[in-house]
């Protein structure tokens, strides 16, 4: 099946969203939330994107931005490119990191501009990661108090009010965008069920859980199923198949 045509926003503004394939981790350690902020900076350098926010999760991250002095694809090509080595190398592996293309939605009024980007900023409350925006670290809220090269300010300020921004960050968020973040409604995100994985095993991420014995490996996962995490987020986290998943809890099941 072709690939459907993304739609052009008339203000050269959009909403990207870019994922892990399986919706695994891509963010595992802090050094790698600061390696995907420097490569967005490098890049910004060359292509004069405006950058009017962003928020890391773990398997993850929300831009809204004005391409630059090229296409936005060929932008969001550049920085999923850089990230992607840069992480496979790091990790020891090989093949796709991020889920098929970006996902992109086009901001064309000041209105959807401003719920985008308070929905991009309440995203870490929304998953529970946070109770307020201003406690997470891996989004662009606390740039928009002071002056970075990351953050075009002057240019934000022009498109929304920046106390009707601050105003909107205080209330609980009831935005909801019309997102590509097909994400499904789970007991826990990812990051919560990974803090879980580590709270209730001594296994600290998904590259620590396949460098673990079978049994280890097993035990883990019907601790988390146990916990009602679901399979295909099991797979997500530990990077083992759902069927693979199941055949082992079958396993398992089948010994009482």
């Amino acid at each position: 099946m072709p690939r459907q045509e993304r739609v052009r926003s008339e203000s050269g503004i959009y909403h990207i969203i870019i994922r892990g394939i399986n919706k695994q981790l891509i963010f595992e350690e802090e050094s790698d939330y600061r390696r995907f902020l420097s490569i967005l900076r490098r890049v910004k350098s060359r292509t004069d994107i405006k950058l009017f926010a962003y928020c890391i999760l773990g398997n993850h991250a929300h831009l809204l931005l004005k391409e630059g002095g090229e296409s936005v694809s060929e932008t969001m090509q550049r920085i999923c490119v850089m990230y992607a080595v840069y992480f496979n190398e790091k990790y020891g592996r090989t093949g796709h990191l991020f889920q098929n293309r970006y996902v992109s939605g086009a901001v064309d009024d000041n209105n959807y501009f401003l719920s985008v980007l308070i929905y991009i900023l309440q995203n870490p409350v929304k998953a529970g990661l946070c109770k307020t925006p201003n406690k997470y670290i891996w989004s662009s809220y606390r740039d928009m108090t002071k002056r970075n090269e990351l953050i075009d300010l002057k240019e934000l300020a022009e498109l929304v009010n920046p106390d009707v921004v601050a105003n909107g960050l205080r209330r609980p968020c009831s935005i909801e965008v019309d997102e590509f973040d097909t994400r499904k409604r789970m007991r826990y995100s990812d990051a919560e069920a990974t803090r879980l994985l580590q709270s209730t095993t001594d296994i600290a991420n998904i590259t620590d859980f396949q460098s673990r014995p079978r049994d280890a490996q097993i035990l883990a996962v019907i601790l988390l199923r146990n916990a009602r995490i679901p399979l295909r987020q099991l797979s997500r986290i530990t990077g083992v198949s759902k069927g693979v998943i199941e055949w082992w809890i079958n396993k398992d099941k089948s010994k009482t």
